[in-house]
């Protein structure tokens, strides 16, 4: 029984994560998945639900949305998240076998990036939406706005 409702729960995550890829790329995100960015300079993260997380260059002024490839439970919860640099370059990237990994109140998980993409203003609106979320500051929108 604990086997299905594991296979059900991966499928599950399968499904959201392909969608909230669809409707990212029909949005206005960077179509290849194979950005990077530095970790010394992530200024935040987010996650979305347990597959996607927006992350933050400096300043707040990039974001990228990072897909990985298996659900990592305890992501939502967690309060500190961990990069880890598979081949020790000081990036993160969509294409290098990175992992992003968190603790929760249970034992440490990771899981690998399957891609990284800039995100452009429809991009992050087009998250904000569907995960009825807010990614930008109320000061940043008033910017825009004014």
């Amino acid at each position: 029984m604990k086997h299905l409702a594991l296979i059900a729960a991966l499928l599950a995550g399968i499904v959201g994560t392909a969608n909230a890829a669809a409707n990212a790329d029909k949005a206005g995100v960077n179509k290849n998945g194979n950005e990077c960015l530095f970790i010394s300079t992530i200024n935040n993260y987010q996650a979305l639900d347990d597959h996607n997380i927006v992350i933050w260059g400096p300043g707040r002024r990039d974001a990228y949305l990072v897909e990985l490839t298996m659900p990592l439970f305890g992501l939502k919860g967690a309060w500190k998240m961990a990069t880890i640099d598979h081949d020790h370059d000081g990036r993160l990237c969509g294409f290098s076998m990175d992992r992003i990994g968190v603790r929760d109140i249970g034992p440490p998980e990771s899981a690998t990036i399957r891609s990284m993409t800039k995100l452009d203003d429809a991009g992050i609106a087009a998250l904000e939406e569907q995960y009825k979320v807010s990614l930008v500051s109320k000061k940043s929108k008033e910017k825009k706005d004014g």
